[in-house]
């Protein structure tokens, strides 16, 4: 059995640089879509889970999760972008916990929702 448990070992192996050649042949695939199209839209929600390292220092902590939600639309072609963030489950209903962002003709602009608007320099 030894034998045929290194056999699948190696397949595995083998099969790993395959699936990310796919994986990367995806990706181009969607940045030529993308560039076509020259715009898009996108939502996202993000998780991050932050745990402690083990250590004495650390004695004590415990792990946080925050959350985000991120949405959004770009167009390549004049070089704009609009995205909102929101933060602690905050949401377009719920504008509390939001920051928006806006580039356009070279700028980088963000403000707290329903604030106004600062350049980032």
């Amino acid at each position: 059995m030894p034998g045929v448990a290194g056999l699948l070992l190696l397949l595995i192996v083998l099969a790993r640089p395959t699936q990310a050649r796919q994986d990367q042949d995806a990706l181009e695939q969607i940045r030529k879509q993308v560039q076509k199209a020259g715009s898009y839209s996108f939502k996202a929600d993000l998780v991050q889970l932050t745990i402690p390292v083990a250590t004495a220092r650390n004695v004590g902590r415990s792990s946080r999760c925050s959350e985000m939600r991120v949405e959004g639309e770009t167009n390549l072609r004049e070089a704009t972008l609009d995205m909102q963030i929101w933060s602690q489950g905050g949401s377009i209903l719920d504008n509390v916990n939001g920051m928006e962002i806006r580039v356009a003709e070279g700028r980088t602009l963000t403000r707290q929702t329903g604030g106004d608007w600062q350049e980032i320099k």
